[in-house]
């Protein structure tokens, strides 16, 4: 997988921006993909995320280098789910309700996977985010 992030990164393929680690007993990028069908305007981006049971968590790197994340809506069948992936796990800076600002490179959230499904067996979250990259300069000011 080093292969295909230097790779990805090198072209600047959307995808390369949205990484998924789904996790049964803990993050592995054996088991980590680039998400697909990423619909990419500008810095807004919306892509979705299939769960199941089988999943423990979703980790997603949403960029290589420092960045701010504007959660646009986070829903699953409909229902806001929000609140539980932005009040989940991430190394950076909660910024309001939608909001979390990563000053440092590897940035990444995750979220318990049973908080969104409950009973159901599985389930799709669809992400709308706006990613705006920010230098090192930048990013030292939320540090």
């Amino acid at each position: 997988l080093e292969k295909s992030k230097a790779e990805a990164e090198q072209k600047n393929w959307v995808n390369a921006h949205y990484w998924a680690a789904l996790a049964v007993k803990g993050f592995s990028e054996n088991d980590s993909y680039f998400i697909e069908r990423i619909l990419q305007c500008g810095d807004e981006a919306t892509f979705t995320v299939k769960l199941n049971q089988d999943l423990t968590n979703v980790r997603i790197d949403p960029s290589f280098s420092p960045c701010a994340v504007i959660f646009r809506s986070v829903t699953c069948e409909g229902k806001d789910v929000l609140s539980v992936v932005t009040g989940g796990k991430n190394n950076g800076k909660k910024k309001g309700r939608n909001v979390i600002v990563f000053p440092k490179y590897d940035p990444n959230f995750s979220f318990k996977v049973s908080k969104i499904l409950g009973k159901r067996e599985s389930a799709e979250i669809e992400f709308k985010l706006r990613i705006v990259k920010l230098d090192e300069e930048t990013g030292a000011i939320f540090s």
